[in-house]
């Protein structure tokens, strides 16, 4: 994550997330975050399948602020010469 964010900046996150807009569907989201996100090109994007649902609970360390998080999981097969890149200013690197 990039030093900017205001939650827990300098921390590994996932290479795609993004929240859910009501007027997308999980797949036209998917590739809406791949791009912005990673610079993932919506050609490649559309080859990802759907792998699950992981749902987490987090709080503060003094136990206040719950919060409950769904994250939808998908597989990309990539070439191996591929890299994501940086894009929004979300990610401060990519590393693979």
């Amino acid at each position: 994550r990039s030093a900017a964010k205001s939650s827990s900046p300098n921390k590994w996150d996932p290479t795609v997330a993004g929240g859910q807009p009501h007027e997308l569907s999980l797949f036209e989201n998917l590739i809406k975050e791949a791009s912005e996100e990673a610079g993932i090109p919506s050609e490649m994007s559309r080859q990802a399948t759907s792998a699950g649902c992981l749902s987490q609970m987090t709080s503060r360390a003094d136990g206040s602020c719950m919060k409950y998080s769904k994250y939808y999981v998908w597989d990309l097969d990539v070439a191996k010469e591929f890299r994501p890149y940086p894009q929004d200013g979300e990610v401060q690197v990519f590393e693979l």
